[in-house]
């Protein structure tokens, strides 16, 4: 498959599901404070809105999925230049920087650090969903250029 944009947007929707359903799985636990969904609803919707609104939500799925595939063009565009040899590591090296990047510098200028970051479980959960969604979108993308050049 040669259209990096039909790959990136496989790869990117694949990832940002796997990862939304990584967090939610720890958010029915109560372990994780928020969802990715819900993070993406307190940015469209109006201030002082419930975000955690079903409606709200799928707003937020939106933006999440939105989010997933530009991370994910921009992370096929790197592969055409590092290659996917060895994909399991660069995929968790890329989700890893990606968090770092996302939740510790550009985030906060968004959001308020005690909804991003409400403590340290949330924090990690997020950091092992964005390892888990680098090494998804990386994976997806070794698999599709394999049927590229087959």
């Amino acid at each position: 498959m040669k259209d990096i944009f039909i790959r990136s947007l496989i790869a990117g929707c694949l990832g940002g599901l796997i990862y939304q359903m990584f967090v939610w799985v720890f958010y029915l636990f109560d372990l994780a404070k928020i969802t990715p969904f819900q993070i993406g609803a307190y940015m469209l919707v109006k201030p002082g809105s419930d975000f955690t609104m079903i409606f709200n939500q799928l707003l937020g799925s939106v933006q999440h999925f939105s989010n997933s595939i530009l991370i994910a063009f921009v992370i096929a565009a790197i592969a055409e230049r590092i290659g996917l040899d060895h994909f399991i590591l660069k995929g968790t090296a890329l989700g890893g920087i990606l968090y770092f990047i996302i939740y510790g510098v550009v985030g906060r200028y968004i959001i308020p650090v005690s909804l991003l970051q409400p403590d340290l479980v949330t924090s990690t959960i997020f950091l092992a969903g964005n390892l888990l969604y680098g090494l998804t979108v990386v994976s997806v993308l070794a698999t599709l250029n394999k049927k590229m050049i087959t």
